[in-house]
């Protein structure tokens, strides 16, 4: 049986081989079967007027948000033939759309043979000051990282394999998600009615000198640290974990939930790796 399987992943191996090397190999069909993979610099900008939401939805795209030096919402990005994005324009949103081609993801996608072309994956969008954006990005492989925003609405973030970073950002609430990477949230701002909730399937969640109402942190295979300002009996505390040690300023409790009657809430749970929450005076 053990054979049996080995010949068959051999037989579909050089199957592939061979669709490759015929590609490769036919001039009229590496024109007709992949357009030309060129990859272009776009830089554009745009009137803030009414728009207060910007949408992206992106395969294998590595985000980095910062704030504009002028008046208006400002991006650059590469594109392609086999690798575009779309741009739409409504009345109070932006959305950027892209649609790899399923072939040339498979064959030349990022984690096959563009190792040295990396850049050509990377987006970069700046906002201006002035008007608080609901700012919802959605990558199915890639980095995101946001900083030196101080005027962001709801921030919604989603990757399924990639780091996240917030840094130095005020925002009406937050929420991350990613499905194989870690999430460090750095000095961020929601108010004191604002929440932050924070998942990643497996990575560490690291976060220091917050504000916020509530405080969510799930991972199933990493260790939480929160360091923000106030004291433990500020906040209804939930703490699960199956396989570490719970630390509040650096003392050993249990799992479990403290102060319930508590308004605003924090909730740690790790399924495998420690806890760490710490307050600052």
């Amino acid at each position: 049986m053990v054979k049996i399987l080995k010949a068959g992943i051999i037989f579909i191996l050089l199957g592939i081989g061979a669709c490759v090397a015929g590609f490769l190999t036919t001039n009229d069909q590496v024109g007709n079967e992949f357009p030309d993979h060129t990859y272009t610099l776009v830089e554009g900008s745009y009137e803030i007027a009414e728009i207060s939401a910007i949408n992206m939805d992106f395969d294998n795209r590595k985000v980095i948000v910062g704030q504009s030096t002028t008046d208006k919402i400002e991006v650059s990005y590469y594109v392609s033939e086999n690798d575009p994005i779309e741009v739409l324009s409504e009345t109070k949103s932006l959305t950027f759309d892209s649609d790899l081609i399923w072939y040339w993801n498979f064959f030349w996608g990022l984690s096959w043979l563009n190792w040295s072309s990396t850049q050509y994956y990377d987006f970069y969008l700046y906002l201006p000051e002035g008007t608080d954006f609901d700012l919802n990005i959605d990558t199915s492989n890639g980095a995101i990282t946001v900083e030196a925003i101080d005027n962001l609405g709801d921030l919604d973030l989603n990757t399924l394999n990639g780091k996240v970073t917030l840094s130095n950002i005020d925002a009406k609430s937050i929420r991350v998600t990613t499905a194989n990477g870690i999430i460090n949230v750095n000095n961020a701002d929601c108010g004191t009615e604002g929440n932050i909730y924070l998942k990643t399937s497996n990575g560490s969640i690291d976060v220091t000198a917050i504000t916020m109402a509530d405080l969510s942190c799930y991972t199933s295979n990493g260790a939480i640290d929160v360091t923000l300002v106030g004291e433990f009996t500020d906040y209804a505390t939930n703490f699960a974990t199956a396989n570490g040690s719970i630390y509040v300023d650096g003392n050993i409790t249990t799992a479990g939930t403290y102060h319930a009657g508590n308004a605003n809430q924090i909730i740690l749970h790790t399924s495998n790796g420690s806890i760490h929450l710490d307050f600052l005076p």
